[in-house]
């Protein structure tokens, strides 16, 4: 009997096949699915720059918005605020007794 012929030669062959079209199928898959891992990475690292950059920004505008002399301006203009004279200033000594806030 010739070997070709025999069905145990062809049941291998069929299995070998499938093993391999199996295969070609599963890197098919993991290269495609590598490939949306890296689009999503790339724009992940986009938004974190874009996002990074408006921090920097807020942090800035935050930093303006907190100095002294921008406070105490918008005190003098929006509340009327001015800076007592040395004679309107009175000082509150507290009791020995008594907690002083820090």
């Amino acid at each position: 009997m010739d070997i070709v012929n025999s069905p145990r030669y062809w049941w291998a062959f069929l299995f070998l096949l499938l093993a391999v079209l199996g295969s070609a199928l599963g890197v098919i898959h993991e290269r495609h699915y590598e490939r949306e891992m890296l689009s999503q990475l790339q724009f992940l690292e986009e938004e974190w720059g874009a996002l990074n950059y408006e921090w920097g920004r807020l942090r800035l505008e935050q930093s303006a918005y907190t100095r002294h002399v921008r406070i105490e301006k918008l005190a003098r203009e929006k509340f009327l605020m001015q800076v007592p004279a040395a004679a309107e200033v009175v000082l509150i000594r507290l009791k020995n007794g008594a907690k002083k806030d820090n």
